[in-house]
């Protein structure tokens, strides 16, 4: 069959804050790149691929693109910020082309499964670790089965939603085959603010994580326990893509650093084979440490990224972070003396936080003087445990296109008002801009 899978536009996130450089944030579609090479490999289908956000496409230009690409089956993928775009997409493929089967992927649905069903638009809904489930999915439709034993699917019988039992994690990730790096134009992607003008893609090592933090979706779609990609696996995909002439990377693992030995195999394979390689990664700042820091630089870590997110330890331990201030201080000073640029997020408007400890955590943010910086705003989101803090009466048919990091804030704390939240995040930035500006005008 022929199969297209969509990346969705997702400006709508972006446009209330219009400080924020959107281009410096384009991704390759890593995740849409795993699954065709899987369809493809194991289910012998024609995948085409539409990447809607890298070409700016409204809502119409996408569903056209999708169309013409005559496919037998759709694909999209969705987070929760843009799932209103995501369906209406889907309503305008459907509007002119009915009889094409639409199925959605990706965290929000991992979260929601069946719910999205009740857009008459959805004929069906993949969630967790979708690669096997979508192939089987794809063999029911192509037979015209109904797909009631399909683990990790949900679909409609008849006016009814049903949601299949979850489908067991893939044990060895190395069985997965190479994404498919063709499905667009890997060379034209930029992260301008970490990479420059030189193309870059984003990759992840690993699947899973085993924290609680009660604002991240992670386990939802990958679960707590944490399953890997070989070290020989990774040096080859960074030798395949170097071979295409890209030579940055962005490993977007939860916590890159999480096992050191393989950490160091990775940077072992990466030196050993000559891999020109510029890369940033994430840490936590309790797995971090000088032999590591020196690895990382030594096989190209330019940046690594810190999720601090309070300078309360109050609020560290209602979000459930699991670190405190001083480690924070020694991650920022282990990977400064390495010749590694740091990268720090923050989450302003936490459950029970004060305007005190918005203001705490903001001026902490700025003395510790990352290089670059990002302050979120509470997101609660469906299928982690920050949704307990929405008001229940508000769940029901909730908009989730109000879920944004920038310029959106949802919670009920009358202290905190929206407002004052986003006129705070705005002053954040500028007040940090302004340090990094008159650090670099010094004589």
């Amino acid at each position: 069959m022929r199969v297209t899978l969509v990346q969705p536009p997702s400006n709508s996130v972006y446009k209330q804050y219009k400080s924020f450089n959107r281009r410096a944030i384009k991704r390759f579609p890593f995740n849409l790149a795993c699954l065709a090479s899987y369809i493809t490999e194991r289910g012998g289908h024609k995948v085409t691929g539409i990447d809607a956000d890298h070409s700016e496409y409204s809502l119409e230009e996408t569903a056209r693109a999708a169309i013409e690409t005559g496919p037998d089956v759709v694909g999209l993928t969705s987070t929760t910020g843009i799932i209103d775009i995501v369906i209406a997409i889907a309503g305008l493929i459907k509007e002119e082309r009915p009889d094409i089967p639409i199925v959605l992927g990706g965290p929000h649905i991992s979260a929601v499964r069946q719910e999205v069903l009740r857009h008459d638009s959805i004929d069906f809904a993949v969630f967790g670790e979708g690669e096997a489930s979508f192939v089987e999915l794809l063999a029911s439709i192509e037979t015209g089965r109904t797909p009631s034993g399909v683990a990790g699917i949900a679909y409609r019988d008849g006016a009814t939603p049903r949601g299949n039992p979850a489908r067991e994690h893939i044990a060895d990730l190395d069985d997965l085959p190479m994404p498919m790096w063709d499905l667009f134009d890997c060379t034209d992607y930029h992260d301008f603010l970490i990479h420059g003008e030189d193309p870059y893609i984003i990759l992840t090592t690993s699947r899973g994580c085993p924290y609680d933090c009660i604002y991240c979706g992670s386990k939802t779609t990958w679960g707590k326990k944490v399953r890997y990609y070989s070290p020989e696996y990774v040096v080859q995909e960074l030798a395949d893509l170097a071979a295409r002439g890209i030579h940055n990377f962005t490993f977007v693992d939860d916590t890159f650093t999480l096992n050191k030995r393989r950490l160091k195999a990775i940077c072992r394979g990466i030196i050993d084979r000559d891999i020109r390689a510029t890369f940033m990664c994430s840490s936590r700042v309790d797995t971090i440490d000088e032999e590591t820091a020196d690895f990382l630089k030594r096989a190209g870590c330019k940046m690594i990224t810190f999720g601090v997110e309070s300078a309360s330890e109050k609020m560290l331990k209602v979000i459930k972070k699991q670190i405190d201030l001083d480690q924070v201080k020694g991650a920022l000073a282990i990977a400064k003396s390495a010749g590694i640029l740091t990268h720090t997020s923050y989450i302003i408007g936490c459950p029970g936080e004060t305007r005190e400890g918005v203001e705490e955590t903001i001026d902490f943010a700025i003395e510790m003087d990352p290089d670059v910086v990002q302050f979120s705003i509470f997101t609660p989101l469906p299928g982690t445990e920050s949704w307990d803090y929405m008001d229940p009466a508000l769940k029901e048919n909730f908009d989730y296109s109000k879920l944004h990091w920038y310029g959106s804030y949802v919670l009920n704390n009358p202290e905190l008002p929206a407002e004052y939240l986003i006129e705070r995040q705005q002053k954040a930035y500028e007040a940090f801009n302004a340090r990094k500006e008159a650090t670099r005008a010094r004589p």
